[in-house]
């Protein structure tokens, strides 16, 4: 495993976010999707391989420990 704080290379071939107004008609954010083009072809995103430590799962029953993740 990598050390924390090493910048690591995230594959990706698309990706969302929320669009930045609530749609009129539904009154909330629509999901806009991103990618190269329309072939959807693989490209990496910079990131950093991280630690964090705390409770995953759902608040109901959460799962306390460490969580390793690239960070975008």
């Amino acid at each position: 495993m990598a050390e924390a704080g090493t910048p690591l290379p995230g594959p990706g071939n698309s990706f969302a976010e929320y669009a930045p107004e609530p749609n009129p008609a539904t009154k909330k954010k629509d999901v806009v999707w991103f990618a190269r083009d329309e072939d959807r072809p693989l490209f990496a995103f910079a990131g950093i391989w991280t630690e964090f430590k705390g409770d995953r799962g759902t608040k109901s029953k959460p799962i306390p420990g460490r969580i390793w993740s690239t960070v975008f």
